[in-house]
């Protein structure tokens, strides 16, 4: 199920608009080395470095000194073959773009503590990339980010902070066209790319009897007998 904003588009609903349906940043290792060189980095023994520290176009960005190499330790939960694989892989495409990720594992409930709103000085924000599993919107299921990518917000753990962000957030939520206004903001939050939208592997492989109806693959797992029923 792959995802290229903050709205999902599965399964099908009225709030996915079409450019999130879209891959704004489609995989390529060469453009994502075009992009950080066209951004003031220099290739150096593989590691890409920043050459020409500010805040313009062809700079670095706020904040990145002259000489900080693109260095980032990425947390994952561990258990899983099939993840240590994918990360090794991805950390092999960083690798040639000149990202050098540091890979740590841990178990679930490590990582899950460790996800918390946090500053690079306290012992458990020792990470700039962080796997931890899924989110969902709760309690409302109404997708406007409030909760996710507010400055502050609880669910914020990566500390994103734009000020275009929580205006259209706000907005999705003040509105009188609120369907313009959440348009708005996922389109905005697509370009932004506050995360990294990683597709959900298949949960579950079922066999469902054809004379079976009112089965419904359940993102949870959770299993709904009450809904079955035998056809003929």
């Amino acid at each position: 199920m792959p995802n290229y904003s903050p709205v999902p588009v599965v399964p099908s609903n009225p709030f996915a608009d079409a450019q999130s349906k879209t891959d704004l940043y489609p995989y390529s290792v060469s453009a994502a080395r075009a992009l950080l060189t066209s951004h003031g980095f220099k290739m150096v023994n593989g590691v890409m470095t920043c050459e020409s520290p500010g805040t313009s176009a062809t700079e670095c960005g706020a904040g990145v000194p002259k000489g900080r190499a693109l260095v980032i330790n990425l947390e994952y939960y561990s258990g899983s073959s099939s993840l240590n694989e994918e990360m090794t892989a991805y950390q092999s495409a960083a690798k040639q773009a000149g990202i050098d990720i540091i890979l740590t594992s841990a178990n679930g409930n490590t990582v899950f503590a460790d996800e918390a709103p946090c500053t690079p000085s306290q012992p458990s924000c020792k990470w700039q990339m962080i796997l931890a599993g899924t989110w969902e919107y709760s309690p409302d299921n109404y997708p406007t980010g409030g909760e996710l990518f507010a400055t502050g917000a609880g669910s914020n753990y990566g500390n994103y902070d734009s000020v275009t962000a929580n205006t259209l957030i706000a907005e999705t939520h003040t509105s009188s066209n609120s369907a313009a206004a959440l348009d708005a903001y996922q389109n905005y939050m697509a370009k932004d790319l506050p995360d990294i939208y990683r597709p959900l592997p298949d949960a579950a492989i079922s066999l469902i009897s054809s004379k079976l109806g009112g089965v419904v693959q359940n993102p949870y797992l959770n299993l709904t007998p009450e809904e079955w029923y035998f056809t003929k």
